[in-house]
């Protein structure tokens, strides 16, 4: 049974994670928080937890491990927070901030799912539920099976990042131009 002092510190942590602005994410909302050069993505399952991909200290080691952390941990002290909305079609989910500080997005969002064949828009239910169904898996890959991929899966049954589509897409390019040999 839990004690006082385990009680108030939940309760000090609900109060220091859930802010005016975060009220209006929802469980099941994929949910993102900006890193600077990238962002990092999880599963947003109430004011108290996240699922993602992560280690003990980062969020791209190649030991990280689907695991569920407070909101706190996933957001490691950076602001930045948003979410994406979903449309029902094909088309790509928007960007929308959920925080005080608008966060840093280095894409343009007219970029679309490559591989439409698997979409399919699953509820709060199915995706938190998909999301607990890989916990503990430890296959992170950056350029493969990463925390966005991860993320957009449980709620799309796409798995893709746009960050990283963005970024071979920028790569391919500059080989076009010979930029790079």
């Amino acid at each position: 049974m839990a004690d006082l002092a385990d009680i108030l510190k939940y309760i000090v942590e609900v109060i220091q994670t859930t802010d005016k602005k975060e009220e209006k994410l929802v469980p099941g909302d994929i949910i993102g928080i900006s890193r600077g050069l990238y962002s990092h993505y999880g599963v947003y399952i109430n004011a108290r937890s996240v699922i993602h991909y992560s280690s003990e200290d980062s969020d791209t080691d190649q030991n990280a491990v689907i695991r569920e952390t407070s909101l706190r941990t996933f957001k490691r002290g950076d602001e930045g927070l948003f979410k994406l909305s979903f449309p029902p079609s094909h088309e790509c989910p928007s960007h929308a901030p959920v925080s005080a500080v608008s966060g840093f997005w280095p894409f343009p969002f007219d970029l679309h799912f490559k591989d439409l064949s698997s979409y399919h828009l699953y509820t709060p239910e199915e995706t938190i539920s998909r999301a607990r169904s890989r916990l503990g898996e430890n296959r992170y890959n950056l350029l493969f099976n990463n925390c966005e991929h991860f993320a957009i899966w449980c709620k799309t049954g796409v798995s893709e990042s746009w960050q990283v589509n963005a970024l071979l897409d920028l790569f391919n390019r500059a080989r076009e131009f010979k930029i790079f040999v």
